[in-house]
C-alpha cells in the first residue's frame, strides 16, 4: 500500500475484518482433484467460491493460473487473481502466500498490495512460507513418490533420471498412483518410456482404479498411449464405471487415440456400466468432424449403438447418464424418426437426474429437426436443469447457432436467468460470437441485464476485449455507465483487464470519469496496473489527471506506489501534478517510497518531485526510506 501503513499493522487489520469462512462441503472437489479430473473439479468448486469458501477460491484460481503443465483448462490469469484476493481477504494463508508469488512475478498485477504486503499476511496467519517462494519451491523436502510423480508430470526427463537412481519407479504415495500414471495424465511420452525402462508396472491400479492406459486415454494423449500399449498395456482394462480405453479415448474425441487402441486389439462392442457402448460415446458427442470420424471409425470395427428398450443403469449422483430414457437417448443422438417413434409414449419433459429433458439434449448437440419436433410435441422451452441452465443456455454454451434460432422462434425466453445467474446474452459475448448474439438481441434479449456479480453483456465484452462485439452491444442500446456490483462500468472494467481495443471502443460512448466503490476510475486503475497502452488513450481521450480515490490518491500516486516508473512518466508528459497529496499527505514520492519502489522514486526525483515535503506524519521521503528500511530505496537519498 501506497500510504505508509505498515505491513504489520496491515496484517492486524485484515486479521480482524476477515470473515468466517461459511461452512462447505470440499471433500467431493478434493476428490476430483486428488485424481486430476480438474474439468469436474472446477464444476464442483465453482458455487462454493461464488458462496464465499476462501478455500474453494484458491483451488479454483491455482487451476485457471497460467502454468507449463497444463490442467486442461483454459488458463484466466485476471480471474485466477481475483479468486486469490477474495480468498487471501478471507483470512486464508495459502491464498496470501501464493499471491505474493504471483504478484512478485507479474502474473497478478491489480491487487492492491505489493508481494512483500502479501507474504507478511501469509506469515500473520500461520504461513511459513517466504516471500516468493512457489509452492514448487518446497519440493525438496517431499517424500520420493512425489517427487517422482512431479517430475514425470512435468516430463522432467533429467529430474526422473536422477531420482530413479535412489528410488523404484513402482513408488506409490496414499492414493497409490505411480510415477507412469502421472506421466501418462501429463501426456509426457518419454517420462513414460523411462519409467518403464526402470520396471513401472503397465497395468498398475491407483486408489480410484484407473491404469496409467485408462489415464492417458481420458486425456487423448495419442503419444503416451502408444508407449503404453507398446508396453503391453491391457488395451480393455476397465475403470470404475466400466469404461475402456477406448471409450475415454472417443470421449475425449481423439481420433489418434482411439486408432492407436483399435491396432492393438480395443473391443469396439463392449458396454461400460450405463449401457453405453464406444459409438454411443461418440454420438452423444454431437456431430462435429471429430465426433463424425469417430463413429465412422468405430462402425468400421464392429462397434454398435444403445438398443431402443429402456436401459436399466447405475444410479450414482454424479452420473451424467443415469436415468435416461429412449426418448432422451434418440434427442441426444439426433435420431428425428427414433423420436417421433417415441413421442406417442413417451413424457416428452421427463428429465434425468441433472434435470436435463430430451429438448436440452437436443438444443445442446445442435439437433434443430430434433427441437423443432419436441417443441410441436410440447416440450417446455424454459425448463432449467439443475446446474441452471436451459436448452437455450446448453444450446450457447455449445455454439449452436441452429437451435439456438430454432428456441427463440419458438418464445424460448432470451432473458432467462441460466447458471450462476448469468444471461443468455452474457454467455453469448464470453463466446465472442455475434451469431449467436444477433439473434437474441433480434428476439428481445436486455442488453442491460445483470447477472452474477452485476455484468452486463457490455462488461463481458469489454473484458475479453472483444471491441467488435462491444460496437454491437452500444448500438443495440448497451449503457455504457451502468456499474458491477464493484461499482466499475465496462470502460473500467476494460481498463483493469488490459482491453486496450475495448477501452477505444468505449471511452466515446462516455462514462470516462465514472469512479468504482473504491474512488478508482478507470485512468487509476489503469495507472496503477502499469499498462502504458491503456493509459494513452484514456489521457488521449482527456480522463482527468487528478481525479481522486476515496482515499485522495491521484493516477499518479497509485502509479508511484505500485512501481510503475512508465506510466508515471506518461502522467507527469501529460501534465499530473508532481506534487499533488492524498489523505494521509503522501506525494507520489513518498508513495513510491513507502511501496519500496526504489526505481520509481528514483525516476520521480529526476523529473523534480521534492524530497523535502513531509506526509501528514511529518516524515520527509528520506525519512520514510529509513523506516522502510529497504536498502534499495535508502540507496536512491544517499548524498541527496
Amino acid at each position: 500500500m501506497g500510504d505508509g501503513l505498515s505491513a504489520a499493522l496491515l496484517a492486524t487489520a485484515w486479521l480482524a475484518a476477515a470473515p468466517a469462512a461459511p461452512a462447505a462441503d470440499l471433500e467431493p472437489a478434493r476428490d476430483a482433484l486428488r485424481r486430476h479430473d480438474y474439468a469436474r473439479a472446477a464444476g464442483l468448486l465453482e458455487p462454493l467460491a461464488e458462496a464465499g469458501s476462501a478455500e474453494a477460491e484458491y483451488q479454483l484460481a491455482l487451476l485457471y493460473l497460467p502454468r507449463s503443465n497444463d490442467v486442461g483448462l483454459t488458463p484466466d490469469a485476471p480471474r485466477a487473481c481475483r479468486l486469490l484476493v477474495a480468498a487471501a481477504s478471507a483470512a486464508y494463508a495459502k491464498a496470501a502466500y501464493a499471491l505474493a508469488a504471483q504478484v512478485e512475478g507479474g502474473t497478478c498485477k491489480d491487487t492492491g498490495h505489493s508481494a512483500a504486503e502479501w507474504s507478511s499476511l501469509a506469515t500473520g496467519a500461520g504461513h511459513g512460507g517466504a516471500r516468493g517462494h512457489t509452492e514448487t519451491a518446497t519440493v525438496a523436502s517431499a517424500d520420493p513418490a512425489t517427487l517422482l510423480k512431479r517430475a514425470a508430470r512435468d516430463g522432467d526427463v533429467a529430474e526422473l533420471t536422477r531420482l530413479l537412481a535412489k528410488s523404484p519407479a513402482t513408488l506409490t504415495g496414499a492414493d497409490q498412483r505411480t510415477a507412469l500414471h502421472e506421466a501418462a495424465d501429463g501426456a509426457k511420452p518419454e517420462a513414460a518410456k523411462l519409467l518403464l525402462a526402470h520396471g513401472a508396472r503397465v497395468d498398475a491400479r491407483d486408489g480410484g482404479g484407473d491404469t496409467p492406459l485408462l489415464v492417458a486415454a481420458r486425456r487423448g494423449a495419442a503419444p503416451v498411449i502408444e508407449v503404453l500399449l507398446g508396453a503391453e498395456a491391457d488395451a480393455n482394462a476397465r475403470d470404475s464405471r466400466g469404461g475402456t480405453p477406448l471409450m475415454l479415448a472417443v470421449a475425449a474425441q481423439s481420433q489418434p487415440s482411439a486408432e492407436l487402441l483399435l491396432a492393438h486389439g480395443a473391443d469396439a462392442t463392449l458396454r461400460n456400466t450405463q449401457g453405453l457402448s464406444a459409438l454411443d460415446l461418440a454420438e452423444r458427442a454431437g456431430n462435429g468432424p471429430a465426433a463424425s470420424a469417430l463413429t465412422a471409425l468405430l462402425k468400421s470395427h464392429g462397434a454398435t449403438g444403445v438398443a431402443r428398450a429402456n436401459i436399466v443403469r447405475e444410479t450414482r449422483h454424479d452420473d451424467l447418464f443415469a436415468g435416461w430414457t429412449p426418448l432422451m437417448v434418440a434427442a441426444e443422438r439426433g435420431d428425428l424418426a427414433a423420436v417421433r417413434a417415441a413421442l406417442p409414449n413417451a413424457d416428452v419433459n421427463a428429465a434425468d437426474p441433472q434435470g436435463v429433458t430430451a429438448l436440452i439434449a437436443a438444443a445442446r448437440s445442435g439437433h434443430v429437426a430434433v427441437v423443432e419436433a419436441l417443441a410441436e410435441a410440447g416440450a417446455r422451452i424454459d425448463a432449467h436443469q439443475q446446474d441452471g441452465d436451459t436448452a437455450l443456455g446448453s444450446a450457447i454454451r455449445r455454439r449452436q447457432a441452429g437451435a439456438l434460432k430454432a428456441l427463440l422462434a419458438r418464445h424460448a425466453d432470451p432473458n432467462a436467468p441460466q447458471a450462476r445467474g448469468g444471461s443468455p446474452l452474457a454467455l453469448a459475448c464470453e463466446l465472442s460470437s455475434a451469431e449467436l448474439v444477433s439473434p437474441l438481441l433480434a428476439a428481445g434479449a436486455k442488453p442491460n441485464a445483470a447477472g452474477a456479480g452485476g455484468r452486463t453483456a457490455l462488461m463481458v465484452a469489454a473484458q475479453r476485449d472483444d471491441a467488435a462485439m462491444a460496437a454491437l452491444l452500444l448500438s443495440a442500446g448497451a449503457d455504457p455507465k451502468v456499474r458491477d456490483n464493484a461499482g466499475r462500468t465496462a470502460l473500467a472494467l476494460a481498463a483493469q483487464a488490459g482491453a486496450a481495443k475495448a477501452v477505444t471502443s468505449l471511452v466515446v460512448a462516455g462514462g470516462l470519469e465514472i469512479a468504482d466503490n473504491d474512488g478508482l476510475t478507470p485512468l487509476a486503475i489503469a495507472a496503477q496496473r502499469g499498462d502504458t497502452e491503456v493509459t494513452a488513450r484514456l489521457l488521449k481521450a482527456n480522463a482527468s489527471r487528478e481525479a481522486r480515490s476515496r482515499t485522495g490518491n491521484t493516477p499518479l500516486i497509485l502509479a508511484a506506489g505500485a512501481g510503475r516508473a512508465a506510466v508515471v512518466r506518461q502522467l507527469l508528459a501529460a501534465g499530473a501534478s508532481l506534487e499533488a497529496r492524498n489523505e494521509l499527505g503522501n506525494t507520489a514520492l513518498l508513495a513510491a517510497v513507502a511501496g519500496r519502489q526504489a526505481a520509481t522514486a528514483k525516476v520521480l526525483l529526476e523529473l523534480g518531485a521534492d524530497a523535502r515535503i513531509r506526509n501528514g506524519a511529518s516524515l520527509s521521503a528520506r525519512d520514510l526510506a529509513r523506516q522502510v528500511g529497504d536498502p534499495a530505496v535508502a540507496a536512491v537519498f544517499e548524498g541527496r
